[in-house]
């Protein structure tokens, strides 16, 4: 009997250990003292193929509101602060912030 169960232990702790989650790719966005609101932008198999989308986003975002005369601040690696630049615009300065994490993890909540 003690045979069976190391072995039952033993095979449930192989499969635990290779059984690795996806990563997932969350974009929250939010004016500068408004709650943030998070959506999911992709999800990958390896951590670093979801930084690589993350950094990727955000040359993207900064080009795009950079053309279109906004100013970008990025103030760290996971934040992005677009500021209004032109008195006449309703935006205000608009925070964009990405983070890549476990499937299991839910930044909502």
């Amino acid at each position: 009997m003690k045979k069976i169960l190391w072995a039952i232990i033993i095979y449930l702790a192989a499969n635990i250990a290779n059984a690795e989650g996806a990563w997932v790719l969350w974009e929250g966005t939010t004016e500068l003292g408004l709650p943030c609101e998070w959506k999911i932008v992709t999800a990958h198999p390896k951590y670093e193929q979801c930084i690589e989308r993350h950094n990727r986003d955000f040359e993207i975002i900064k080009k795009t509101f950079e053309n279109l005369g906004f100013k970008t601040r990025i103030i760290s690696a996971e934040t992005m602060v677009i500021e209004k630049v032109h008195s006449n615009t309703a935006l205000g300065d608009v925070v964009i912030t990405q983070k890549c994490l476990p499937d299991t993890i839910d930044p909502r909540k």
